[in-house]
């Protein structure tokens, strides 16, 4: 059976929020957003090895091309899923264009939407955007009247993953039937203020969605194999997901928008040969398990932890995973993942948590 990668498609450049912790936001400066004929070339030689496409790395929602685009791909080639990631601006741009909205009704299989605080000033406050809250609210609406799959998508801090927030977000999530997914932050920016969080305040989090909600599915290696028993979740950056920035640069994982990852131009890009040996993937793909790993028994499932994580922290690949707690086997456990009928276009697309009421 051929290859099908999920494809994560920063499309535009644009962005109308102001977010400080935004991983993108130093590569979206750099080029120059492509014309429509580019990405629908693209498209023509690579349809068969893409399997599903997330729109994100900027606000793609405000870009008119961009529907243009989703409504190319799905009448061209239907087998690939759509989602995008927006910020909330969804919402207003369908409410004023009937076309848009008919194009997004029609070829978006799912809409996940960024919420970090359940509270309206202070998420406003953290997107630099009074709408913001409200530009959720009427997102999550309009993908429950039309039956496109929500999920809400939180920026995982010591701040956001405190239990009060997470109610509010749980909640928030219940009553539009939206899943929620947490983004570990990741620090991408030098100067950000915002801190990664806690192992403290992950493990936290962690028992008290499996306390009071349900944990989906846990698509990050470490908290994979130390906290779900033997599910082994392999970091999929590389092997079976790519990340494509607005001028087309291509590179194998979500937040290593980096010279040295760079695998080429989506101009001339053939997923199913180019991929295979090129060397900012194989610098993912074959990074060496850390001597630390070795005799540890969580070893196999595990790997050393999330590639991306790894880098940031120590700019190689030579040490384990920055949260690794197997020195603890105290703060071992064994939730459940309640998987069943769950599927999702960044399940095993990046490393990520889903949780559900």
């Amino acid at each position: 059976m051929k290859k099908l990668y999920s494809v994560g498609l920063g499309f535009s450049s644009n962005c109308n929020m102001n977010c400080p912790f935004c991983y993108s936001r130093a590569k979206r400066n750099e080029g120059r957003d492509l014309s429509l004929d580019v990405w629908y070339d693209f498209f023509r030689r690579n349809a068969s090895s893409i399997g599903s496409v997330n729109y994100g790395t900027g606000e793609n929602t405000t870009s008119d091309a961009w529907y243009a685009l989703i409504d190319h791909i799905h009448e061209h080639y239907p087998h690939i899923r759509q989602a995008v990631t927006t910020n909330g601006s969804l919402y207003p741009v369908q409410k004023d264009d009937l076309e848009k909205r008919e194009a997004i009704i029609r070829s978006i299989d799912e809409v996940d939407v960024s919420l970090d605080f359940g509270e309206r000033e202070m998420h406003n406050a953290c997107r630099g955007n009074s709408h913001a809250f409200d530009w959720v609210l009427g997102t999550l609406e309009f993908c429950q009247a039309h039956d496109i799959l929500p999920t809400i998508v939180t920026l995982g801090t010591d701040e956001t993953l405190k239990i009060e927030n997470m109610e509010h977000i749980f909640k928030i999530a219940q009553q539009y039937g939206a899943k929620v997914r947490i983004n570990l932050y990741r620090p991408v920016q030098k100067d950000c203020e915002i801190r990664p969080a806690s192992l403290e305040s992950i493990l936290k989090f962690f028992d008290w969605a499996d306390r009071e909600h349900q944990i989906v599915s846990i698509s990050d290696p470490l908290f994979s194999a130390l906290l779900c028993g033997d599910t082994i979740a392999p970091d999929p950056s590389g092997s079976s997901s790519i990340r494509i920035t607005q001028d087309g640069s291509i590179y194998p994982s979500t937040y290593l928008l980096f010279e040295e990852f760079l695998m080429g131009n989506i101009r001339d890009f053939h997923l199913d040969t180019d991929i295979p040996g090129n060397p900012g993937a194989d610098r993912l793909l074959h990074a060496p398990i850390p001597s630390a790993c070795k005799k540890c028994p969580k070893v196999f499932g595990c790997r050393g932890g999330v590639l991306d994580r790894r880098y940031l922290w120590y700019k190689d690949f030579k040490e384990r995973d920055p949260y690794c707690f197997a020195e603890h086997p105290e703060l071992f456990r064994h939730y459940r993942t309640h998987k069943e009928d769950f599927a999702s276009v960044h399940d095993g697309y990046l490393p990520t948590l889903f949780f559900k009421n």
